[in-house]
Order: C-alpha cells, then sequence, then structure tokens
C-alpha cells in the first residue's frame, strides 16, 4: 500500500480543504466557508490566501504524489478538531486523495504532556526544566500573571517589534518571558539594563512554561503545533501569523474561541522569496497592540475575556481527548492492517 505520512509536518485537514479551493486565476481573497470544526455550529469564513503557500502552486505540483497514496496519514489532528463535516463536501474537490483513505491518528504528543491535565490540576514542572530560568521566573510570580511571547522555530520578530510588545505589557505590569533566538543579548539590551519583569531567552521549555500555573496568555504566530500544544494546556492566545497555515489556524482559534486578537494583517506573501519571516502589523504606531493589551492586562474585564478563552480551549482539549480514545484509536487500528496487509 502506498501511503503518505505528514508525521514531521503536521497539516490539518481543514488547512487542505481551503487550500484546494485555489485554481488558476483565483483571487486570494475568495471566500470560503468552513462547517463544524471544532463542533462550531456557525460556518467559519475563510479565505484561500489564508493559506497563501498551501493554495499556490504548492498543491497543484504537490497533486500527482499525492494522487499516488492510497492513504493519507494526518498525525497531529483528528476528529474532535476537524469535525464531523472534515470533508467539507460543499467545497470543490481537492486535485489529489479525494479517493484516499484519511488516518486522523493524532495529535501526537509525548505522553506525559498529552495526559498532564487529566487530574484536572496543573503538575509540577519536569525535573529536566526545574533549572530553567523561565520556569523559575514564573515559579515566582502569582497563578495567571506571566505573558510567554514565542514565535516558533521559523517566524521572527525584529528588535524592534519584540521591545513594542514588551514595553506595552510593561504599561500594564505584566510579567513576560520572551522566546528570541536570534541576537538575544542584543534585545536584552533594548530593553534595558537589569530588568526584573521578564526573561529573555534564546531557548525555552515551551511545554512545561504551557502547563504553568503562572501563565496568563500565549502571544504566538499561530503556527498549527503551537495550537495544539496550547489547547492540550488549556491556554487563551494572542497570535501575530505571518504565512503557511498561520492565517487559517489563527481564524480558526477566534472562531472557536480561543484566539482573543490577532495583530498581523494578511500581505498574502508566499514563504517562497522572503529573507526573512517577519509579521506585518498595523502602521499605527502600536495603537492597536496597546488597545489590545489595555483591554486584556489591564482591565478585570480582560481576565473575564481571558478566562472565556481558556474555557473555550479545554472544550475544545476535551473533543480531541475523546474522539482520540474512540475515533483516532480506530483510525490507528485500521492503519495497522493497512500497513501490514
Amino acid at each position: 500500500m502506498a501511503l503518505l505520512t505528514t508525521y514531521f509536518q503536521p497539516i490539518v485537514v481543514y488547512m487542505v480543504r481551503v487550500g484546494s479551493q485555489n485554481r488558476p486565476g483565483a483571487d486570494l481573497k475568495t471566500k470560503v466557508l468552513l462547517k463544524g470544526v471544532g463542533g462550531s455550529k456557525d460556518d467559519i469564513e475563510a479565505e484561500i490566501g489564508d493559506v497563501t503557500d498551501f493554495a499556490g502552486p504548492m498543491i497543484q505540483m504537490a497533486g500527482p504524489t499525492l494522487a499516488a497514496a492510497e492513504g493519507l496519514i494526518y498525525s497531529n489532528t483528528n476528529i474532535g478538531l476537524e469535525g464531523d463535516q472534515h470533508e467539507q463536501e460543499h467545497l470543490l474537490p481537492a486535485p489529489f486523495a479525494d479517493k484516499a483513505t484519511k488516518y486522523m491518528v493524532g495529535p501526537i504528543l509525548p505522553p506525559w504532556y498529552e495526559h498532564a491535565l487529566e487530574s484536572g490540576v496543573r503538575p509540577p514542572p519536569r525535573e529536566s526544566a526545574l533549572g530553567d530560568e523561565c520556569i523559575e521566573f514564573m515559579s515566582g510570580h502569582a497563578a495567571k500573571s506571566v505573558v510567554y511571547v514565542a514565535m516558533g522555530s521559523h517566524i521572527e520578530l525584529t528588535i524592534e517589534q519584540a521591545a513594542l510588545l514588551i514595553e506595552t505589557l510593561r504599561r500594564t505590569k505584566t510579567p513576560w518571558v520572551l522566546l528570541f533566538r536570534n541576537d538575544t543579548e542584543e534585545m536584552k539590551k533594548k530593553l534595558g539594563a537589569d530588568f526584573t519583569d521578564g526573561v529573555v531567552t534564546a531557548w525555552a521549555p515551551q511545554q512545561d512554561i504551557l502547563l504553568h500555573p503562572a501563565l496568563k496568555c500565549v502571544i504566538s504566530h499561530g503556527g498549527f503545533g503551537t495550537m495544539i500544544e496550547g489547547i492540550y494546556a488549556e491556554q487563551a492566545f494572542i497570535t501575530t501569523p505571518v504565512a503557511s497555515d498561520q492565517y487559517i489556524d489563527s481564524r480558526v482559534m477566534r472562531h472557536l474561541g480561543i484566539c482573543v486578537g490577532t495583530i498581523s494583517e494578511n500581505h498574502y506573501e508566499s514563504i517562497m522569496g522572503r529573507t526573512k519571516l517577519i509579521p506585518h502589523w498595523p502602521n499605527d504606531g502600536g495603537k492597536t497592540i496597546q488597545e489590545l493589551f489595555q483591554r486584556l492586562f489591564g482591565t478585570v474585564d480582560g481576565e473575564v475575556e481571558l478566562e472565556r478563552a481558556r474555557a473555550a480551549s479545554r472544550a475544545v482539549r476535551q473533543r480531541m481527548v475523546d474522539s482520540k480514545a474512540l475515533a483516532a484509536s480506530k483510525a490507528l487500528d485500521e492503519l495497522r492492517t493497512a500497513m501490514t496487509s
């Protein structure tokens, strides 16, 4: 059996279905309705350009390879997130794989992380993370008080963008952890000598941070891997997407109530040809960010809004947990049979 695995490049079905609506000459602002995602009764109105990299020539070029597969393994998603209508039969068919069996066996997470909240209590950090400066900083702060800023493995903020985020957090006296992989020491200098209200680091134990009781909110690029980790940690998000699946994931998270704000503007630029993957923010001198942070981190109503987002994340997590125990478990058994027959 010829199987195409996506294990090392987790792909979400709704991204494929939006991207597959692209045809030569199509306007990237063309609206696409997604039904049933996350169990929602309301349609999500997306755009083809929410998955610019997947909606362009990429999906057409990959078509022959994908069409040769008898099955597709979706390793980081399941029916709990995708919904019972994940085939989105009202949309144009994909240029591949409508005939292929979809094995949604995910999410594949470290077992300790996947089951960390089953008792209803947040576990202490793992021993391997106890000496980390981020964990030590967070452990010295109250519950739901620290904002974590991290852009994943490939997305970058400029020093000026990161400084704007931190200086705006400082206006509401919100402690923070900033993951800044390049020019880390330069970033520290930018934020002032001997600051004690946050941590700048080139590496962070992200899963331990996401499960930490002191975490208030995640500011992220909105990538699917981080989205799933955040859902399994029952966290609220602010997103600043750049490319790939990040715009559609941000849209889905907003629709489901997990994301409380998205900063970036979509300029419909492909990753290809870009020397740096930096988000496009509104050209308003930081007003959008300042108003968002003041609302969320500077008011009582903001904490209520964040708590609703955490509850929404918790609800999606439970759907995914239930689905993995049933539908994903069955899909995994079917996959084993298919691969060994």
